[in-house]
């Protein structure tokens, strides 16, 4: 059983990972789907090929450092506030600045995992969208569901989702995805799908009536006095002869 890899190791494997994605992207930008595709893959089998015990043994999160203390106002600084008569305002304003940034000392660095996961999430979305492009719907809709699978509440995931339940004429159940994704997270892509599933749909139906307008009755002829086993005027002179 091999060593497990420190963080230094992993850190360097899923940065490299990152930066894979971003070829792929640029791939995707320029038309190249299959080699677009090639790179997501790849990133895909390596991040999930990392040891998830050791990322978590070995990338756990970080302890947040302590926040500085707060510095003392300087005498000078109340004394001009209360001459002022805004020391309430300058004050709490100093305050909010010296918290915010302290705040934003304390963030720790992501950890390996936790970049890890993010990179999963952003590939597989680039994945289903490459995917969609081609028209493989159903495999696209299988990676967003494991971008679903991290984040369940991940919007670009459900649109991709919606996207590729349409593509696979699923209409019903894609327009009622972007319908809710779109009262939770509106944006101008959702609006844009729901437009262009409206066309579709007006489309299919004017199809629908034209071709029913289209189709002509079936003649039916009068049933014959022969087909109806009836003696014709002919048989009936042969006989009596």
């Amino acid at each position: 059983m091999p060593p497990p890899r420190t963080q230094a190791e992993l850190e360097t494997i899923v940065d490299a990972a990152l930066a894979e994605r971003l070829e792929g992207n640029e791939y995707f930008k320029s038309g190249d789907l299959m080699k677009a595709l090639q790179k997501y893959h790849h990133v895909i089998l390596t991040l999930r090929g990392l040891d998830s015990n050791a990322m978590n043994s070995m990338g756990g999160p970080t302890p947040a450092p302590k926040p500085k203390p707060k510095p003392t106002p300087k005498i000078e600084e109340i004394t001009d506030d209360l001459k002022n008569g805004s020391l309430s305002d300058s004050t709490e304003k100093k305050e909010d600045e010296q918290e915010e940034k302290a705040e934003e000392e304390a963030k720790p660095e992501p950890t390996p995992l936790e970049k890890s996961k993010t990179a999963l999430q952003l590939t597989y979305l680039n994945m289903a969208a490459v995917l969609i492009k081609q028209g493989k719907f159903k495999r696209a809709l299988e990676n967003a569901q494991e971008v679903l699978k991290l984040d369940e509440n991940n919007p670009k995931a459900k649109f991709r989702e919606a996207q590729a339940r349409i593509g696979m004429g699923q209409l019903s159940m894609g327009k009622n995805l972007l319908e809710e994704l779109q009262k939770k997270s509106p944006d101008s892509a959702i609006d844009a799908e729901l437009k262009k599933l409206a066309a579709t749909e007006k489309a299919g139906e004017e199809k629908k009536l034209a071709a029913f307008h289209a189709r002509k009755p079936v003649a039916t002829l009068p049933a014959t006095t022969a087909s109806a086993g009836l003696p014709t005027a002919s048989t009936s002179a042969s006989t009596s002869a």
